[in-house]
């Protein structure tokens, strides 16, 4: 085994904020009004966090008069919007790369079980690493030593060798690697500052697959 390297999901494999967009885009043009996409959008964060789903899809379904129970709108919220997740090419490329030399991988990823995982077998995700590790599923996240521990034993591995983390949270990833003693990669999208209060992270990539591409030249 040459190493163990824990993946982040959301705005590290996969571009959240690109599948929100076209959905957006798509569920304004149903209700005949292209500008409310924007709205949408916005209105997916608050206070600079994804919003909790329940409050989303109410203010969406009081936005667009929709008479659908809030709570059958968050039942269906994981095909609606997980559904839609891809991986690009090369992305998948580097996943299988990192196989073939002998990498053990594993997707760990916070969040609510069904939606998260609506988003793993949308991405075939579970055909390109060891295993995948659902905060939801499993009661305990990141950055918890616990849930690394875990992923770590379902991808056949341990953390005591040559740990990676990639991921786009400066707590939850990058953090949590310091806390196993592992190499925190930092995907940053979207052109972000580090918070100057936190130790920096090992490195910092745009996209995934520099991340991957920095591990496996090693």
């Amino acid at each position: 085994m040459r190493g163990l390297i824990l993946l982040d999901l959301d705005e590290t494999l996969v571009d959240r904020e690109a599948v929100l967009r076209v959905w957006a885009d798509e569920v304004a043009t149903a209700a005949g009004e292209p500008s409310i996409a924007e709205w949408l959008i916005a209105h997916d964060r608050q206070d600079g966090k994804v919003r909790q789903r329940e409050s989303f899809l109410s203010g969406v379904a009081g936005r667009l008069g929709w008479d659908t129970p809030v709570e059958d709108l968050l039942a269906n919220w994981p095909n609606m919007f997980g559904s839609r997740y891809r991986l690009e090419p090369a992305v998948s490329e580097a996943l299988t790369h990192a196989r073939t030399l002998g990498f053990r991988l594993c997707v760990v990823s916070n969040g609510d079980a069904q939606r998260q995982r609506a988003k793993v077998e949308a991405m075939n995700l579970e055909n390109l690493v060891h295993a995948c590790v659902i905060s939801g599923e499993i009661g305990v996240r990141k950055p918890s030593r616990r849930i690394f521990e875990i992923a770590a034993q379902r991808a056949g591995a341990d953390l005591t060798g040559d740990v990676w983390v990639i991921g786009d949270d400066p707590v939850a990833d990058i953090g949590g690697a310091a806390q196993i003693g592992a190499h925190g990669l930092w995907v940053n999208r979207n052109g972000r500052d580090w918070p100057s209060e936190l130790p920096p992270p090992h490195a910092t990539f745009s996209q995934p697959v520099a991340a991957m591409e920095h591990i496996t030249a090693g």
